[in-house]
C-alpha cells in the first residue's frame, strides 16, 4: 500500500508521533489515533516512512535530548552550589543562629538556618553541654568541588619536554 508523501501534518500525525516517542507500537499508536484497525500495520509502517514524520520525530528527539541536557546541567550546578555552601562554610556564619536558640527549653531548628547554609551542616544536637553544631567535612566538599569543576572546564596535563612545555586539555 502506497501512500502520497505528506504535505503538512495535522493534529492526528503529531499525536501518533508523540505515541511513537513515547514507545507506543507503531500499529498500537496508529489505532489510537486514528481509530482505524482495517490495515493498521501498513498504513502506520507508511506513516512512518513518510519524510515529514521522519523529520518530526527527529525534531522530537533532538528537544528531549537538549531537555535532558538542561536538566543535568542545573543538577551540576545545584551540586556545586551545595558543595560550595560546604566548602566555604565559616564557623562565624552560624554564630546569630546558635545565640537565638533557648537552650532551657530546648527549641531549635535548622530551618533558622537560611537555606543556603543548611547544607553545611552535618548535624544540631542538644546533649549535656548545651547545643552542638556541627559543620560538614570541608575538605571533602574542596576536594569534590575541584573534581566538579575540573570536570566542565577541563583537565590540562602538563609535559616537559626537552626544550618545550606541552599542554594537552582533555575536554569532559
Amino acid at each position: 500500500m502506497k501512500e502520497r508523501p505528506l504535505k503538512k501534518l495535522n493534529s492526528k500525525h503529531e499525536a501518533f508521533i508523540s505515541l511513537i516517542f513515547e514507545g507506543e507500537q507503531a500499529e498500537d499508536a496508529f489505532k489510537l489515533v486514528f481509530e482505524e484497525d482495517k490495515d493498521a500495520f501498513l498504513k502506520a509502517q507508511a506513516l512512518l516512512s513518510d519524510p515529514l514524520i521522519g523529520k518530526r520525530l527527529s525534531e522530537k528527539r533532538e528537544e528531549a535530548l537538549e531537555r535532558e541536557k538542561r536538566n543535568a546541567l542545573k543538577t551540576r550546578e545545584r551540586i556545586i552550589r551545595e558543595l560550595e555552601a560546604v566548602a566555604f562554610a565559616d564557623i562565624n556564619d552560624f554564630l546569630p543562629f546558635m545565640e537565638g536558640i533557648d537552650e532551657k527549653d530546648g527549641s531549635y531548628s535548622l530551618k533558622d538556618i537560611p537555606r543556603e547554609k543548611r547544607g553545611a551542616v552535618a548535624s544540631l544536637t542538644k546533649g549535656k553541654g548545651g547545643i552542638t553544631l556541627k559543620l560538614n567535612d570541608k575538605f571533602k566538599a574542596i576536594e569534590l568541588l575541584e573534581k566538579q569543576l575540573s570536570s566542565i572546564r577541563g583537565e590540562q596535563e602538563i609535559q616537559k619536554g626537552d626544550d618545550e612545555i606541552n599542554v594537552s586539555i582533555k575536554v569532559c
